[in-house]
């Protein structure tokens, strides 16, 4: 699991815009935004079950064919203690916030959503 020099890179970004603008800033966390995206698949399979294991994530709703999952918006507003509203503005700022860093959205389809029953 070596990450990319693309992965490293973009990581030297993200500290020092965390280190000079702060972690908030919209900028450090377009950069982290980045860095998540070019990390080793493995990686992100590690950060997904802690965060799950933290309670930070619901448990998934459903998953796409690949076994990628797939939450349900109120779900998560539960589980951070936000209103859907609240929640769907974040989620609006996240998506603006990857765009803007030149990452996919991941627009899907809800017809390939295989929900949990």
């Amino acid at each position: 699991m070596k990450p990319s020099r693309e992965c490293i890179a973009a990581l030297e970004r993200f500290d020092y815009l965390a280190e000079t603008l702060g972690r908030d800033h919209a900028e450090s966390r377009q950069a982290l935004e980045l860095v998540m995206a070019l990390a080793p698949i493995e990686l992100q399979a590690m950060m997904h079950a802690k965060a799950l294991e933290l309670g930070l994530t619901p448990p998934a709703s459903g998953y796409l064919a690949d076994a990628t999952p797939v939450y349900r918006l109120k779900d998560v507003a539960a589980r951070l203690g936000l209103s859907e509203a609240d929640a769907s503005e974040s989620l609006k700022m996240v998506k603006s916030e990857r765009a803007a860093a030149g990452l996919d959205n991941g627009t899907i389809d809800p017809e390939s959503f295989h929900w949990k029953q």
